[in-house]
């Protein structure tokens, strides 16, 4: 099952409108009108969670959410943000990964694609040590990255197989009579 949420109710509502379109997709999907900032015991209780690239328009703002779902994800949970990285920051915001560490999680990756797909991806982990030992880049400890350090996959990060699949699936909603 996927929880998403949104704080327009409108766009829940076209949302899931559209995903009815697809029963198979559509019978995993639920959506909530709320402000990720009003949640909290519920965050605790997912995996993973997909923080959009239009939370947070502002630095200071995207940053006040990390540390909030810093704050209420489980431990081991991850977190997977998109962002932006050059020209495309004019398009989206650009998040700094150090802002991921400090709220609360250690950043794991980074991938800034080189082909049409707009958005960089940071992946992370809600650490229960980083608090208490204060900003922990890479992996420092075991030796697997220096200290301050992620490693960025850029290019090749090929997301080609993702993007044909995005544009058949818009292609068959294209075609599905749904009326909004």
């Amino acid at each position: 099952m996927f929880d998403n949420y949104d704080q327009c109710s409108a766009a829940n509502e076209r949302a899931s409108k559209l995903f009815r379109a697809d029963t198979d997709v559509g019978a995993r999907m639920s959506f909530h009108t709320a402000d990720v900032a009003d949640l909290a015991g519920e965050l605790a209780k997912y995996d993973v969670v997909f923080l959009a690239a239009l939370v947070g328009m502002a630095a200071e703002d995207k940053a006040n959410v990390i540390a909030h779902l810093g704050a209420h994800m489980a431990d081991g949970a991850a977190l997977v943000v998109r962002s932006a990285h050059g020209a495309r920051g004019f398009l989206y915001p650009i998040v700094d990964p150090q802002d991921i560490g400090r709220g609360g999680f250690e950043v794991l990756a980074v991938c800034h694609p080189d082909d049409d797909v707009v958005n960089s991806v940071i992946i992370a982990q809600k650490t229960k040590d980083v608090h208490a030992s204060g900003l922990r880049s890479g992996r420092a400890g075991d030796g697997q990255y220096a200290r301050g350090t992620v490693p960025v996959v850029s290019p090749p990060c090929r997301f080609g197989k993702m993007v044909a699949h995005v544009n058949q699936k818009r292609e068959e909603f294209a075609k599905a009579e749904v009326a909004f």
